[in-house]
């Protein structure tokens, strides 16, 4: 991977965790990238990055790390997505909140256009990602 692309993954990376970077927003950044796939690791507190070629990038990022539930809970993951959407909240209040409901991570697939939140137990909770709006 090339070092401009890496540090504009890596950008993108700090600036969604930052809060300064809405989640549609790195994902149609990510895409212009050609990342297909991210996890974010609550517990390890990274995020890998996927490319089609088979290459990776492990990013670490400063996140909370609270005491995640035992059991996996859709609907709390389901309010804290709309909280965010919303404006009402930034992501490391996202990550508490997620945490909070079971979440121990994430794959975001960019070109799937679906989130999978994964629990402690195996179980996973799929979001779609909606269109991007029409530039």
């Amino acid at each position: 991977m090339d070092t401009q692309k890496s540090r504009a993954i890596e950008q993108c990376a700090l600036e969604s965790v930052a809060g300064k970077l809405v989640f549609a927003g790195a994902i149609a950044r990510l895409g212009e990238l050609g990342v297909e796939r991210y996890h974010a690791d609550y517990s390890r507190r990274e995020r890998t990055y996927y490319l089609p070629d088979g290459k990776t990038m492990v990013i670490p990022v400063d996140t909370p790390l609270e005491q995640i539930a035992e059991n996996l809970a859709p609907g709390e993951i389901e309010g804290a997505l709309g909280r965010i959407r919303r404006g009402e909240i930034i992501y490391p209040e996202f990550v508490k909140l997620t945490q909070a409901a079971g979440v121990v991570g994430y794959f975001a697939h960019v070109i799937g256009r679906q989130v999978v939140y994964l629990g402690r137990k195996g179980d996973q909770h799929i979001v779609r990602i909606p269109p991007a709006p029409a530039k």
